[in-house]
């Protein structure tokens, strides 16, 4: 089946957000102590939720075009591990360092970090009550989330009957009910595109979608900075050390009690993915920035999974240097040049990852005749 093309407005839109979200987790672990000398508060898991939509609504895009399951999995895998594998190496290599070189300025030490890490490589960290940290690279806990939504949207697009049920039952049951707590968020944004896919050309009146636009962002910023709501406060209020108890079942939440006012952030920003067509000028914006912003938005990966761990190593670097004093803007440039060279041989160079899978994909099945 031929992908269509994507509206140029809306994937403009969708790069200039992807950028802005991934410069919004970066900044909201940066501007807090030890790495600044107070806290600014700076939204990160609105940002991730940005991210959950924006995930969704591309998978959808790219399944449009697959062929069958194997070329689904080839680059859903080829894309993840080009990028998680060298941060979890990233990830290990900055511990080894700060305990051979820096072990004073390590505050807290998580045990059995090799453990972590390799049970990292299969995203199992947050399945039912477990919420295992990946060392300092606390933004991986998504990864761990969002990967599994791949797997299940696999499944429901490309099995049919009873094969398409068992597989979708095994999974839900592996991950257990947290994870699947936020997936609503993401299939949000695949239901956006194929929506706007059966939309096609028609749209509404312009000042109907500027209208909706404003709004939408209006309210969507007011969460941002203040996401509690009457569900949200209720759902903490029955929580128990970040437990919920269902009889003598003990079902961990944590951060994730926030789901009401996360529904409600990805269902306003979806709002706005689906007017920005009609809305976003961009063929101004194409003419001014549209290779910067596409360069940008093509490390955007990179920046969300390496960025903590350079925070961690340069921060320990420059207190070495300069005692007195821990520079952000020196720390920020220092990540996004690291971003930059990770990212370059890493993200931009995934082909080694896709063509491995597809190999291992393909073996055993015969060739076509």
């Amino acid at each position: 089946m031929p992908r269509p093309p994507l509206n140029p407005g809306v994937s403009l839109y969708l790069d200039l957000t992807r950028i802005c979200a991934a410069l919004m987790v970066c900044l909201h672990h940066l501007l807090q102590p030890p790495f600044f000398d107070r806290t600014i508060a700076i939204p990160g898991r609105s940002a991730v939720i940005v991210f959950f939509v924006i995930s969704g609504f591309v998978i959808a895009y790219s399944s449009v075009g697959e062929r069958d399951w194997r070329a689904y999995a080839v680059s859903r895998l080829g894309r993840v591990y080009s990028v998680a594998i060298p941060a979890l190496l990233l990830t290990g290599m900055v511990a080894l360092a700060e305990a051979l070189l820096w072990p004073n300025l390590v505050a807290e030490r998580q045990d059995w970090p090799g453990l972590r890490l390799l049970l990292s490589v299969f995203f199992v960290n947050q399945f039912w009550n477990l919420t295992i940290g990946v060392l300092s690279n606390g933004p991986y806990w998504s990864l761990c989330y969002e990967v599994w939504y791949y797997v299940l949207f696999g499944i429901v697009w490309f099995c049919s009957g009873w094969r398409r049920l068992i597989a979708a039952a095994m999974v839900v049951l592996l991950v257990g009910p947290r994870i699947l707590l936020l997936m609503p968020i993401w299939l949000l944004g695949a239901g956006l595109y194929l929506a706007l896919r059966r939309r096609g050309a028609e749209a509404a009146p312009r000042d109907r979608e500027v209208f909706f636009v404003v709004v939408s962002l209006f309210v969507f910023v007011l969460l941002v900075y203040n996401p509690a709501s009457i569900v949200t406060n209720h759902v903490e209020q029955s929580l128990h050390n970040g437990y919920w108890h269902v009889g003598s079942w003990r079902v961990f939440i944590g951060g994730d009690a926030h789901f009401a006012a996360d529904y409600l952030l990805g269902l306003l920003f979806a709002v706005t993915v689906w007017f920005s067509g009609g809305v976003f000028d961009h063929k101004a914006v194409e003419r001014l920035h549209g290779r910067v912003i596409r360069w940008c938005s093509s490390y955007t990966f990179s920046l969300y999974l390496y960025h903590a761990p350079l925070m961690v190593f340069f921060h320990s670097l420059l207190m070495v240097a300069l005692p007195d004093e821990s520079p952000a803007l020196v720390l920020l440039v220092l990540i996004m040049l690291g971003v930059w060279a990770l990212g370059s041989v890493t993200e931009h160079r995934k082909e080694p990852y896709t063509a491995l899978f597809r190999r291992l994909l393909s073996a055993g099945v015969p060739p076509r005749a």
